[in-house]
């Protein structure tokens, strides 16, 4: 995520930590912000190209626009 859980650095991590609060989802985030190495290797890693980016199980599940869909059509608690 862009910032942390105190201090989002962008709308759609504030967003998304919004989804998660709601339905209260366990989660941790971490600020790439703070590491432009890990930011790059993030971005490589998942091959997706935007922050916030949700993992699960180190597996990538999606981005703000994934997880929002999901909260939309009620199955996010199905999915994470």
């Amino acid at each position: 995520m862009k910032g942390t859980r105190s201090r989002p650095k962008c709308i759609y991590t504030r967003q998304l930590m919004e989804i998660f609060d709601s339905i209260k989802i366990k989660y941790e985030t971490f600020d790439v912000l703070c590491d432009e190495e890990l930011r790059i290797a993030f971005k490589t890693y998942s091959d997706w190209p935007t922050y916030p980016q949700v993992y699960q199980n180190g597996e990538l599940i999606g981005g703000y626009e994934t997880i929002k869909d999901l909260y939309d059509n009620s199955e996010i608690e199905f999915t994470l």
